[in-house]
């Protein structure tokens, strides 16, 4: 009899666990889709993976509210899906939320104003960031950038510009105590390959 209910109770205790529902990790899991799609000549399946993606951070933040990862993820995520709109509400809501990161935040969020060709707001936005972090190079760069395209960007292409134009810029933004400013024909070769990504 005793064999019999151990036996039973064998039984039971695996079904239980068989039915159980397995955690899933799903930060992880919408990194992994989020780099496979990230890959360069990646073209068919990439939107699908990345609104694969989009689920996973999601329901991330519905577990855990404050995930900085996750809202950089995901609002980088819509991003790269053309949905600059729904990437700013996602960062509004970090930025809201969120007193250690902000910097990072307001430079993804101006990013995102740059992708949407906003130069005013993404300008304020890498401003705002300086007051975090005056010291990261990267932010001058960006505001830098912002101010060059809304001055010679025009109707998605890029006007004649000369290097006084840049060299004017550059010191109009960075401190006098930064000293790796970038040359001018960085920021041209920069601005011509990847105008509206970091």
């Amino acid at each position: 009899m005793k064999k019999l209910l151990l036996g039973y109770f064998i039984v039971i205790v695996l079904f239980l666990c068989s039915c159980a529902k397995k955690d899933i990790d799903n930060l992880k899991e919408g990194k992994l889709l989020f780099t496979a799609a990230d890959k360069p000549g990646k073209n068919e399946s990439r939107n699908d993976e990345f609104k694969k993606a989009v689920e996973y951070f999601k329901a991330e933040l519905k577990n855990n509210q404050n995930s900085f990862e996750a809202q950089i993820y995901l609002a980088d995520t819509y991003g790269r899906l053309l949905e600059s709109d729904s990437s700013i509400i996602v960062l509004n809501k970090a930025i809201e939320s969120n007193n250690k990161e902000r910097a990072q935040l307001f430079i993804e969020r101006g990013i995102q104003h740059l992708n949407m060709k906003n130069y005013t707001g993404s300008t304020l936005d890498f401003e705002e960031a300086l007051k975090y972090d005056s010291k990261d190079n990267q932010i001058y760069r960006l505001i830098v950038h912002s101010k060059l395209s809304q001055k010679y960007f025009i109707n998605g292409n890029w006007s004649k510009f000369e290097q006084e134009d840049i060299v004017r810029i550059i010191n109009e933004i960075y401190p006098a105590d930064i000293n790796n400013r970038p040359s001018v024909d960085e920021f041209i070769y920069n601005i011509k390959m990847y105008p509206y990504r970091k």
